[in-house]
């Protein structure tokens, strides 16, 4: 995938509006919103459609797609509902995901927005322009309505994925955000904390609970902080600030268990959130900030010697820690022996022998030496002696030794 160039965009006013992000490719396309009659006027200066319409009301969104590159891109155009990531991000363009991760969510904005092309081609260097169709529920709208329109160059990897941990999507090309609503009501963010259970996700064990905005609008600045005291001294703690989700959505928040084992038993799960730093702020959390709104949670859960059997057997960070840990320092810990007893033999001091003697063996003298393995030393020949053979290593009455010989024999004459 080519680089992505990341333009963020941080729109923040009194209405709860969401966190906007955009992701272009750098050679391929970008797209600009025409801002339409509806948009609502405390959001005129904004880059994505705020909307303020009536029950009924078709209102259309112009779009201008330019192709950055050399080359014709094909680019498909597609409207999503605004969702929850597992990570606590808005996600702008899901389409078809499972009525489980929204809570009581009346109509999903992807069933009111119709682009006019699904397709489109933009030829080399040049602006192609589009619509996208607004229908507003007959019945009204009691908070806010969140989606987006996806503009993606065809051939790339849809990752719209259920699991997405980043507020934008991650396919080359651009989300708009789409916002709309029928009331200036300002609706107040209730978030509920589910019962913790314990389970695998992804070969990890973890305890889950879910969070759940009730509310049709933006739950912003979520702080979550949960602890988890069990049996045997097992303790789970998970903190993060600064999530938000989306309006009617739910996510599952997991503490994981990490290299820990999860012994069968009660575990007491405390889990406390804070959101809302607009106004009337009243709590205190423990990230040092004050907050809005406070949801506070107090919950066992029991696992059963099963439950436990199963969690440790495929938690497969605890799996890594059995196995391949003692193994690894196992490897090191030879390596280091081997090092070290490299090192000891070359600086050693070792004996080094050596002897003076005639052609029939008579010794005439004999001694030793320290040296290293590297080290070299001199001796003096015997007064009266010399070497019967000159070698390389006599001079001047002397003669070297290596540390490397550890018994030296030389025979010597009188002279």
């Amino acid at each position: 995938m080519k680089k992505l160039m990341l333009v963020i965009s941080f729109m923040l006013i009194s209405w709860q509006i969401p966190t906007v992000v955009h992701a272009e490719q750098e050679s391929g396309i970008s797209v600009s919103l025409e801002q339409p009659a509806a948009q609502r006027d405390d959001a005129k200066l904004v880059s994505y459609a705020d909307l303020m319409t009536k029950p009924g009301d078709h209102t259309t969104l112009t779009f201008d797609v330019k192709n950055q590159a050399s080359h014709d891109i094909t680019v498909d155009v597609s409207a999503g509902t605004a969702a929850t990531s597992a990570n606590g991000a808005v996600i702008y363009s899901t389409r078809n995901w499972p009525d489980s991760r929204f809570a009581g969510m009346q109509a999903r904005m992807e069933q009111y927005l119709t682009p006019s092309d699904t397709k489109i081609i933009v030829p080399a260097g040049e602006t192609k322009r589009t619509t996208v169709s607004v229908t507003t529920p007959d019945n009204g709208i009691s908070g806010v309505m969140a989606g987006g329109v996806s503009f993606t160059a065809e051939g790339q990897d849809d990752v719209n994925s259920q699991n997405a941990t980043m507020n934008f999507n991650t396919e080359v090309g651009y989300t708009i955000a789409v916002l709309n609503r029928t009331s200036n009501n300002i609706l107040v963010p209730n978030l509920s904390i589910g019962t913790a259970t314990a389970k695998v996700f992804a070969h990890e064990a973890a305890i889950n609970m879910k969070l759940i905005n009730n509310t049709q609008t933006f739950l912003n600045s979520l702080y979550m902080r949960v602890s988890i005291v069990g049996p045997r001294g097992t303790y789970l703690q998970r903190e993060d600030e600064n999530m938000q989700m989306a309006p009617n959505s739910q996510f599952n928040y997991k503490v994981w268990a990490g290299k820990q084992d999860l012994p069968a038993g009660n575990y007491t799960v405390t889990a406390v959130g804070y959101y809302g730093r607009e106004d009337g702020l009243r709590y205190d959390a423990p990230n040092g900030k004050r907050y809005a709104y406070r949801t506070f949670s107090k919950t066992n859960v029991y696992i059963s010697d099963k439950t436990a059997q199963k969690l440790n057997n495929q938690n497969a960070m605890l799996r890594k820690s059995i196995f391949w840990q003692p193994l690894f320092w196992m490897t090191i810990g030879v390596a280091v022996a081997l090092i070290l007893f490299f090192i000891w033999m070359l600086t050693r001091r070792r004996r080094v022998h050596y002897k003076f003697m005639l052609a029939d063996g008579k010794i005439i003298a004999r001694g030793h030496v320290h040296l290293r393995r590297k080290g070299h030393a001199t001796i003096n020949m015997p007064v009266g002696y010399v070497l019967v053979a000159d070698t390389q290593d006599f001079s001047s009455g002397q003669i070297a030794l290596k540390g490397t010989k550890l018994q030296n024999d030389f025979v010597v004459r009188e002279g």
